[in-house]
């Protein structure tokens, strides 16, 4: 099973001479960005969750700048509701994930680990998902994102490429910045992830 992830496009806001290298910047703001970017190809979970619950096998996600995520090691997760709040986990590999940047290609490499469930309501359907691990970000971007969240945001939006995106998010993201500790509903623009040219550190 495949799906098609959509390129990621960064805005650069700030840059400065000697070595430059873009790092994901914005404090709060821009950590949402780039958790939001990388949580599109478990998009692909939310597919074989739909399909097929709990089914063996390995999903692979091709990413538009070439590499893959590919999510593997699906089991069945029982929520508080039992029979009737049916999950799964898995492990999501990014493997030279490539997204494309303001300044070139970017890569994602690391592994994730997820656990899913399917939210149904009357005017929508939301992933529910935690998601820990680390991922570096390569090329065109130099930095790493280190999550330990929960997230909870419409399937449709996962592969959104224009417009705002609402999203809930709850747990600590760590990037060459800072440290951020979420417990509240953020905005982000599909397509956007905000960055600062830096001087490397010698």
């Amino acid at each position: 099973m495949k799906t098609q992830l959509t390129a990621v496009s960064v805005v650069v806001l700030a840059f400065c001479a000697c070595g430059p290298r873009a790092q994901i910047s914005g404090g709060k703001q821009g950590a949402s960005e780039a958790l939001y970017a990388a949580s599109g190809p478990l998009k692909g979970g939310t597919d074989k969750l739909g399909a097929k619950l709990g089914g063996t096998g390995s999903v692979e996600v091709r990413c538009a700048e070439g590499g893959s995520t590919t999510l593997s090691g699906f089991g069945v997760v029982l929520g508080s509701g039992g029979l009737t709040d049916v999950g799964q986990s898995f492990t999501a590999d990014y493997n030279n994930c490539g997204v494309m940047t303001g300044m070139g290609v970017a890569t994602l490499n690391g592994s994730l680990a997820v656990v899913q469930s399917i939210k149904v309501a009357t005017s929508s359907v939301d992933v529910d998902q935690s998601i820990k691990g680390k991922l570096l970000w390569q090329g065109a971007c130099d930095d790493f994102l280190d999550l330990d969240v929960s997230q909870k945001v419409a399937v449709s939006a996962l592969t959104q490429t224009t417009g705002g995106v609402s999203m809930i998010v709850k747990g600590k993201v760590i990037d060459t910045e800072g440290t951020y500790t979420f417990d509240e509903a953020v905005s982000v623009t599909a397509g956007k992830i905000s960055v600062v040219i830096t001087a490397d550190k010698k």
